[in-house]
């Protein structure tokens, strides 16, 4: 099959398009994401390591045709790191390879390790977000849904945790804010604008709790 795929605009090291070869394991490696045969819309490979490289998803994606992808060639193959990002500055990769070779990608500059790694919260703060989740919800058990909990490096007063499959609940990301030493869930499903943290808490805490710091 002849694939027809662009290529990311290149950075300022030079990343690349993709040989044959690359094109081939690449377009195999979304389609085991997407779980169903796809074509990427875009590839572009680092010079600086070509064992990184972006994939754009296309209108066959199950997922939006803008997502991104960043995916890594390990002795198994080729596979994806991180989740999706979207738009023209995707920080979020930054969590999970080195500044260079996202500057080669993408054309962007990461900002420090402790604006992009939060850390796992002390057996207190657990409690402490789980008595939140409980006065909110009325969850008795919280411990037993409550996964990953963190606390931003950049603003210790928020924290974010995976909240697992319960019941008729899905695995989510919450967000808690911490005001006059009390925390209370600030950010959950169905999110939209109000109570959204800001930009650089998101990236703050996406790589821990494994969210996509550009949605």
């Amino acid at each position: 099959m002849l694939l027809t795929i662009g290529v990311l605009p290149s950075g300022a090291n030079g990343a690349r398009g993709p040989t044959h070869k690359e094109r081939r394991e690449l377009a195999h490696a979304l389609s085991l994401v997407e779980i169903t045969e796809v074509t990427p819309s875009a590839i572009t490979v680092s010079t600086v390591d070509s064992t990184w490289a972006a994939v754009r998803c296309s209108r066959d994606c199950q997922d939006p045709a803008n997502w991104l992808f960043l995916f890594h060639r390990e002795p198994s193959g080729w596979h994806r790191t991180g989740v999706f990002e979207q738009g023209p500055r995707p920080l979020g990769f930054c969590a999970y390879a080195a500044a260079v070779i996202i500057r080669d990608l993408f054309r962007i500059a990461c900002p420090a390790w402790r604006a992009l790694h939060a850390r796992h919260a002390f057996p207190v703060e657990k409690h402490e977000l789980v008595a939140a989740l409980s006065r909110k919800y009325g969850v008795d058990d919280a411990h037993r849904v409550i996964r990953n909990p963190c606390v931003s490096r950049i603003d210790p007063n928020w924290a974010a945790a995976t909240i697992s499959a319960r019941e008729h609940w899905d695995p989510a990301q919450f967000w808690f804010h911490q005001r006059a030493g009390r925390w209370r869930v600030a950010y959950a499903p169905p999110y939209g604008a109000r109570g959204r943290p800001s930009g650089s808490i998101l990236l703050s805490l996406a790589s821990c709790v494994g969210y996509s710091a550009s949605v």
